[in-house]
Parts: C-alpha cells; structure tokens; sequence
C-alpha cells in the first residue's frame, strides 16, 4: 500500500524524492492508523521512468536503521546491491526528516534503459507432409544417405 501511494504521488509531482518523503510523513509516520504504534518501521521501494527518453530514476525510501535492496537496468552487465542505512540522528543531517522521532530518509539512482534488438528468428523446423512427419534424419540435419552411411 506504501509503495503504491508513493508511487501515485511520484507520478504527480516534479520532484520524486519530494513526492516520496511526503508520502513516507504524511502516508506512514503521521498515520492515524499508526499513531499508537511509537517505532514505526517500513519501507517502500518505486520508480519513476519516462519512455520518450528511455531515463528513469530508481527510489526507495525507509524508517529501518537499514535497507538492503538490488536492483539491474537493461543497461548493466550486473545487479547493483545496495545497504542503504539511517544517517546519525543528529538534526538536520542528510536526508533524513525527523517526524515525531520517526527518521526518514528517501534515496535515488537514475537509470538509462537500452533498448536491445530482438533476437534473430528461429530458423524453420521441418514440418508434417501430408500428416506424416519429417524422418529422423532429416530432423536434425542429416539426410537419410547421410545416416545409412554412418551406420
């Protein structure tokens, strides 16, 4: 549900990291549905992507000391794993919004997506004439001279 809210906010919004800790305090840390609970802890993970460029941006955001998460573009040889982790809770310091001693902080990376070709067409199978099917030879590519020959 986080995600899903953070990700309607993102989609309408200039900035995602400002639509996604607006979700995070309005949506979760101030939650009337949570307000008993005193160490709210969740996390969400969206993104952002326009196909007229082929760029995105890759979000996450949490209230958990830590985070790990991966993630891969069509553009990488590899995944990326990340361990995102809370900055010291001094006030002011990174990202991090103090919401009634529920600390959030919101990341991103950008991303570029490549778009590959397709791959090449199978080439054609040999098929049924007149309901009966190709011999075996000729299956895998041999002709049955061929066959006779190697036995």
């Amino acid at each position: 549900m986080l995600s899903e809210s953070g990700g309607e906010d993102n989609s309408k919004s200039s900035s995602s990291l400002t639509a996604l800790q607006g979700c995070m305090s309005e949506r979760f840390a101030e939650s009337d549905f949570l307000r008993a609970v005193p160490e709210k802890l969740g996390g969400a993970v969206c993104f952002r992507f326009d196909p007229a460029v082929r760029r995105g941006e890759f979000l996450w955001t949490h209230t958990t000391p830590s985070m790990g998460l991966a993630f891969q573009t069509t553009a990488c040889r590899e995944a990326t794993a990340k361990m995102s982790r809370l900055p010291p809770r001094a006030k002011g310091e990174g990202a991090a919004a103090d919401v009634a001693t529920t600390a959030i902080l919101v990341e991103s990376v950008p991303f570029l997506a490549v778009q590959h070709p397709p791959p090449p067409p199978m080439p054609p199978q040999p098929t049924a004439v007149n309901g009966v099917p190709p011999p075996p030879a000729a299956v895998n590519g041999a002709s049955s001279e061929e066959s006779n020959e190697a036995e």
